[in-house]
């Protein structure tokens, strides 16, 4: 299975929209959001004004400082948005999966190297990040926003993980969208 993974968006719909273009036209067949969606309005521009073509699950980050109105509003449009406070665990090909924002480095730290998972996803820190730690995958897909480590960026990224060959790429999405 083809999965697209973001995190950190941060409000920043332009891009948000791009990195949904950008996994449809990959055809992705699940999408994963690591944390940092911030404010309610995100969700109903995701569903009315991205058309995302898969399943969207993801966690809440560090930032999302209004979370009644973000579930208050999937529920009333019954917007089909999977979201968990702090993480997310299943198995999706045979893959044990979970994720996690990132915010506590001791929590992270001990997902990747307990061997429970196959995948472990995080955001929070804006940098990319594809690593094998034993038989665990960890990524971090970046940010789809537009700054990281206090520095505006001129490249936000996304990944694609395939779960048949357990492979992730980090990808510049918007040198891929036009």
């Amino acid at each position: 299975m083809k999965i697209g993974i973001l995190a950190d968006s941060h409000d920043h719909v332009v891009n948000l929209k791009k990195a949904i273009t950008f996994f449809n036209a990959e055809k992705v067949e699940l999408i994963y959001h690591c944390g940092d969606w911030v404010s309610p309005f995100v969700f109903e521009f995701l569903y009315w004004e991205c058309k995302p073509e898969a399943p969207v699950k993801g966690v809440f980050g560090n930032n999302e400082g209004d979370r009644f109105r973000i579930v208050e509003r999937i529920s009333t449009h019954k917007l089909p948005v999977v979201i968990r406070q702090h993480t997310l665990a299943e198995e999706v090909d045979d893959k044990r999966i979970i994720i996690y924002h990132g915010q506590d480095k001791a929590i992270t730290s001990t997902l990747i190297n307990s061997g429970t998972y196959d995948l472990v996803l995080t955001g929070h820190t804006h940098l990319p990040l594809t690593e094998m730690v034993g038989k665990t995958l960890h990524i971090n897909p970046g940010t789809t926003c537009d700054a990281a480590q206090s520095k505006i960026i001129e490249t936000p990224t996304v990944a694609i993980y395939d779960s048949n060959l357990n492979e992730a790429r980090i990808v510049e999405f918007l040198k891929e969208v036009k």
